[in-house]
């Protein structure tokens, strides 16, 4: 029997597209669920979260809302098989006391697969 392979990333909201470093994410084969760690920091306040998942070429490749923070972090897991090597952009949203969605944070990763 194979074993589930889990990989997790840590990401700080902005910090990229500006210069800097962006976060590298690699996949080995084996891989099959991507754990990604969003930081809200102060902004974790929200009734609930709603996180999209866009490549490099603006085309939605996950999407998933009814996300609690929980110690100031939002977790996606999503199946490994859906990112493929390229440059990514996840666009969270948090639903306000007035049921309106307002912007979060955007936060910036790459894709490896060895």
């Amino acid at each position: 029997a194979s074993r589930a392979t889990v990989i997790s990333l840590f990401l700080t909201p902005g910090l990229v597209r500006a210069g800097g470093e962006i976060k590298k994410l690699t996949i080995q084969p084996d891989s099959t669920e991507v754990r990604l760690l969003l930081n809200v920091g102060e902004r974790g306040e929200y009734r609930g979260y709603r996180a999209v998942i866009l490549n490099a070429d603006g085309t939605r490749v996950w999407s998933r809302g009814g996300l609690r923070a929980r110690r100031r972090l939002v977790v996606l897991s999503i199946p490994a098989r859906l990112l493929a090597e390229d440059d990514y952009e996840i666009n969270l949203t948090g639903l306000t006391e007035t049921r309106e969605f307002e912007r979060v944070g955007d936060y910036y990763f790459t894709v490896l697969k060895k």
